[in-house]
């Protein structure tokens, strides 16, 4: 009987046999290690949520506490008309109490640290209208609920400048060449661009220069051709008397339908009358530029600043 020999392939396909278990085992492993990464992802997510939650408890409990502790249901305010004469307008405060019982007679409101008396309704809330200067700071600070001689004080921590939302939000950029010619400042080639968040409520828009802080010359501007909601541009091509001086200013001054007159100082510069046609930007630069004052309509100085500061 002759021996048996293996196939002479075998080798071959055992080999063959051997690279794709080794390339099973490999993908397994690559299956494995994608597992375990997404494993790990999501518990790293689960930790974080957990991780904010913890750290968001402490304040939800404290707001919850605040909730059940307080004395009042509810408490909103608004304002009326704005007094353009004196600058003034009407805030009324209203405040519910939790408890809606007979036993709470009378109400108080501490504004500005001065107290007032609460009017009751019919719907169980109290409510007072104190007059406050437009653009001052606005603080209510207490309610205080009177149950016979007993009283409660429900704190408040609430502050804004009063009245903003009546305002005007204007922005005005002007982008020009200056030059000294013949004793006169002149802009060339300028662009003037206006833009509010508040439109229909202009009613006039005038340049004003002035040398020193005397006035030289006024431009109106014609705003009534602008369509409501839009940023106008305008051509801006003036000059103004500039013989003696030191220092040049042109300011935007805006009037609104409550003859509110805001002062927006758009351009500054240095008169050097001595170097020609030269003209330097100030030392503050753009900083002067973007100053503003607000005006009563009898002239009253309302508010001041960097028009980035302004309370809108």
């Amino acid at each position: 009987m002759k021996p048996l020999h293996p196939p002479r392939f075998l080798p071959l396909i055992l080999a063959a046999a051997a690279c794709g278990l080794a390339a099973l085992c490999l993908w397994q492993v690559l299956q494995l290690k994608s597992q375990l990464k997404d494993t790990t992802l999501s518990q790293a997510e689960q930790l974080s949520a957990m991780d904010a939650t913890l750290q968001a408890l402490p304040h939800q409990m404290e707001d919850a506490l605040h909730t059940q502790a307080s004395l009042l249901a509810n408490y909103d305010w608004h304002y009326g008309d704005l007094n353009p004469e004196t600058g003034t307008l009407p805030v009324t405060f209203t405040a519910v109490p939790k408890e809606q019982t007979a036993s709470v007679t009378t109400a108080t409101l501490v504004c500005n640290g001065k107290s007032y008396p609460m009017e009751a309704q019919d719907t169980g809330s109290f409510t007072v209208t104190v007059e406050v200067p437009l653009l001052q700071s606005l603080a209510f600070q207490q309610v205080i609920l009177a149950e016979g001689p007993q009283q409660r004080i429900e704190a408040l921590d609430l502050q804004e400048a009063a009245g903003t939302e009546e305002l005007l939000h204007p922005w005005i950029t002007l982008d020009t060449t200056a030059s000294l010619e013949n004793d006169q400042l002149v802009y060339e080639d300028g662009s003037l661009s206006i833009a509010q968040m508040t439109p229909g409520q202009v009613q006039s828009v005038t340049m004003v220069a002035a040398v020193d802080g005397k006035e030289v010359g006024k431009t109106p501007i014609p705003w009534e051709d602008v369509p409501e909601g839009s940023e106008a541009y305008f051509p801006f091509d003036t000059a103004y008397p500039a013989a003696s001086g030191r220092v040049f200013t042109l300011s935007a001054e805006v009037v609104d339908s409550y003859g509110l007159r805001y002062v927006i100082l758009v351009d500054q510069l240095s008169l050097q009358p001595d170097s020609g046609s030269a003209v330097s930007t100030p030392e503050d630069g753009p900083e002067g530029a973007a100053s503003m004052k607000v005006y009563s309509s009898q002239g009253s100085l309302l508010w001041e600043g960097r028009m980035d500061t302004f309370p809108y």
